[in-house]
């Protein structure tokens, strides 16, 4: 802060405790008002950052119908080829089976997990 020509306490602060790196810290020199101001630039990582849903005018249901829906299909898709496999007698064509139903298994297991960060970044807001 060595650069403004000002201090505060409150300001400074609030600059020690950040838990993010502040970058950049201007003083933006406007026309004489009643305050004074600044600009910071701060990084902030990537993967502390939960998409805000209302910033894209979605609440997390609109955002999860598509989810849902894949995941539903891939379930139909998933469960037809289990029963595929119970009944097939031919070992190869049970193994062609088998990879498709761990395709499917793989992208449903995906999806679960991509709902569920969607959920707890809803809950904490990270």
């Amino acid at each position: 802060m060595k650069q403004l020509d000002f201090t505060n306490p409150q300001l400074q602060q609030w600059l020690e405790s950040c838990p993010f790196q502040i970058r950049n810290v201007q003083q933006l020199f406007l026309e004489p008002k009643h305050q004074k101001e600044i600009e910071l630039v701060v990084e902030i990582p990537v993967d502390q950052c939960a998409a805000n849903l209302a910033h894209y005018g979605l609440t997390l249901g609109k955002k999860t119908k598509e989810l849902e829906e894949r995941y539903e299909l891939l379930d139909k898709q998933y469960k037809k080829l289990i029963v595929a496999e119970v009944k097939e007698k031919n070992p190869v064509k049970l193994i062609q089976l088998e990879e498709r139903s761990s395709a499917i298994y793989k992208q449903r297991r995906a999806i679960i997990t991509e709902l569920r960060a969607m959920i707890e970044a809803e809950k904490t807001g990270v």
